[in-house]
């Protein structure tokens, strides 16, 4: 038995994902969801070349949160 307890998201609540997208603007990994934006933030996968990669809240659709967003 764990002894991490899981936090569980309230109905509606905003969930959060890591995602990159190629020089095309397509996407092309991603992952999560996460309920925080700080777990989404560690989990980033590596932008791919001239792609980029951002956190993401769902609203209910992937929108992106301001600051996340690296360059590669």
């Amino acid at each position: 038995m764990s002894s991490h307890t899981r936090a569980y998201v309230a109905p509606n609540g905003a969930m959060y994902r890591a995602a990159a997208y190629d020089a095309a603007g397509n996407c092309v990994r991603s992952v999560g969801p996460y309920t925080t934006k700080g777990a989404a933030a560690r989990q980033r996968p590596r932008p791919p070349r001239g792609g980029f990669v951002r956190v993401e809240v769902c609203q209910p659709v992937w929108n992106v949160v301001p600051g996340t967003q690296v360059e590669a």
